[in-house]
């Protein structure tokens, strides 16, 4: 497991296959400090113009 990254925290998708039973590391996307520094560049680009539209 270590050689593959896998950590006590790392979320898993089990899933059944004919007889056999799938243990794969579950997809999540991109971390949680990516996903807040790309929201902050797209209000710095786009703040104003969402604004209205949730207005």
């Amino acid at each position: 497991m270590q050689a593959l990254g896998i950590t006590e925290e790392t979320p898993w998708q089990v899933t059944v296959n004919g007889n056999a039973l799938v243990i794969t590391p579950a997809n999540v996307g991109v971390g949680l400090e990516r996903m807040k520094a790309t929201i902050k560049e797209l209000r710095k680009q786009y703040g104003s113009m969402l604004k209205r539209l949730a207005d």
